[in-house]
C-alpha cells in the first residue's frame, strides 16, 4: 500500500510540472530480519566513528535517535537505519541501477 500511495504522489507532482530533471525515488520492500536494536547498533557505530554524514536539519528524527528505548517504535530513525544499512553495504543491497531497465540511473552511481 505504501508503494501505491508513493506512486500516486510522485504521479501527481509530474502532473504538476514539480519533477522536472528528478528520478522518482526508489522503493525498496522490507523485511526485518533483527530486532532494532540489532539493526541500529551497526548504524550507531557509523555515527561514532564519524562515518555518515547529513545534509540538512532533522530535528524529529535526531530527537527520535537520542530518545529511543526498546519497545518504542520511531518511524523515522527506522526508516533512516534500514536506508544506511542498504547504502552502507551495497553488495547485498537490492537496490541496484539494474533495477532500472529504462535507463535513469546510466552514468549515476
Amino acid at each position: 500500500m505504501s508503494k501505491q500511495i508513493l506512486n500516486q504522489a510522485w504521479q501527481e507532482l509530474r502532473r504538476e510540472k514539480r519533477t522536472e530533471n528528478m528520478l522518482m525515488p526508489a522503493v525498496l520492500p522490507i523485511t526485518a530480519k533483527y530486532g532494532k536494536r540489532l539493526r541500529a547498533e551497526p548504524i550507531a557505530q557509523l555515527y561514532e566513528q564519524r562515518r555518515v554524514h547529513r545534509v540538512g536539519e532533522w530535528p524529529v528524527l535526531e530527537q527520535q535517535m537520542v530518545t529511543w528505548v526498546a519497545g518504542d517504535s520511531p518511524d523515522r530513525m527506522d526508516a533512516a537505519v534500514h536506508a544506511m544499512t542498504q547504502l552502507a553495504d551495497p553488495q547485498h543491497s537490492s537496490a541496484s541501477s539494474s533495477a532500472y531497465r529504462d535507463g535513469r540511473l546510466a552514468g549515476r552511481r
